[in-house]
């Protein structure tokens, strides 16, 4: 966990983070009205007085800060001024009060160098990748997935039909990454898609007629999938990848934001110490594997089941898993 104080307007606020889940206790003086808002436009707190929230859990990831607006009652000065001037209470600040102070306040970060790593390995290896691989465990998907798109029961798509294989050639889409020790931790990196194919089916309208059937292939594009470079040293690189991803023969994933979803902050280092840290949906399965160049074969960071398909249009707890793992390539 993370920890901050800050006082605003006044007003004593204590903000603890945690890895899914934000706590807030506030101090307010007598008839102070406090009203915070998250970075992401949630409403945490609108209230006269001292009070706390208990516990707010955002959708993906916490917030990087919080505005925290502090008001007080309007006096009789104030009615004065307001029938001389015509000035009137902030946007948004509740009937009767003027916003005293309004101020944007950091959330505490729980960061990836927070996470209890081992100690440091013996070997040194000259390169370390990372690959992370998203599949459909089914070899054939129908039912709500196919409805959803758009396309008549008897319809399907082709799945991955495989288990958890970190040399499968079978996948959704397929992120790699490596880190070159002997370039100064120099970062380098793939993202790929597996070919998405859809057979239709078509009833026929008449009874003269027999139902058509056809067949679609495409490939997901992936410029939504990103990394970005956090640090690079000849010991220690820390990088986010942000990774969504639509069915290109679905013309309403867009829209239904049925995306293949993850976002992690990872942290390598030379001496085979690992981390992420964040969130993914869970829809299809994922699988996570790291190796350096002195390891024979691929380590599991994670392999995780499809909880349902329908979970790639539902950030339900059933559907967002937040990971905190930490480890040892060898």
């Amino acid at each position: 966990m993370a920890f901050a104080e800050e006082v605003v307007g006044g007003a004593k606020f204590e903000l603890t983070a945690s890895t899914n889940s934000l706590k807030l206790i506030w101090t307010a003086s007598a008839g102070q009205h406090i009203k915070v808002t998250s970075d992401s436009g949630d409403e945490l707190v609108n209230t006269a007085g001292s009070g706390q929230l208990v516990e707010y859990v955002p959708k993906y990831q916490q917030p990087k800060s919080i505005l925290v607006e502090t008001s007080r009652p309007m006096s009789w000065g104030d009615f004065h001024e307001f029938d001389s001037t015509g000035q009137r209470p902030s946007a948004g600040s509740p009937k009767g009060y003027f916003v005293v102070s309004s101020e944007q306040v950091a959330v505490p970060q729980l960061g990836i160098e927070q996470i209890s790593l081992p100690a440091e390995a013996a070997t040194s290896p000259s390169a370390t990748t990372l690959k992370y691989l998203t599949f459909i465990e089914d070899p054939i998907v129908m039912g709500f997935l196919v409805a959803a798109c758009g396309y008549f029961p008897g319809s399907y798509f082709d799945g991955d039909g495989r288990t958890f294989d970190p040399s499968s050639e079978a996948y959704r889409t397929k992120v790699s990454v490596r880190i070159d020790w002997l370039n100064g931790g120099a970062i380098s990196w793939t993202k790929l898609a597996g070919q998405t194919k859809l057979h239709g089916f078509i009833p026929s309208t008449s009874t003269y007629l027999p139902p058509s059937y056809f067949e679609l292939t495409d490939t997901a594009n992936l410029d939504r999938v990103q990394l970005f470079k956090t640090l690079q040293t000849a010991t220690q690189s820390k990088f986010t990848i942000s990774h969504k991803a639509s069915d290109p023969l679905c013309p309403t994933a867009t829209w239904l934001g049925g995306d293949i979803e993850y976002m992690y902050a990872v942290t390598v280092q030379r001496s085979g110490n690992y981390g992420l840290e964040g969130y993914a949906q869970r829809a299809p399965a994922h699988e996570a594997y790291i190796r350096d160049s002195n390891s024979s074969a691929w380590k599991t960071i994670f392999q995780r089941s499809t909880v349902d398909l329908q979970c790639l249009t539902e950030t339900t707890a059933r559907c967002v898993a937040y990971i905190n793992y930490s480890g040892q390539v060898l």
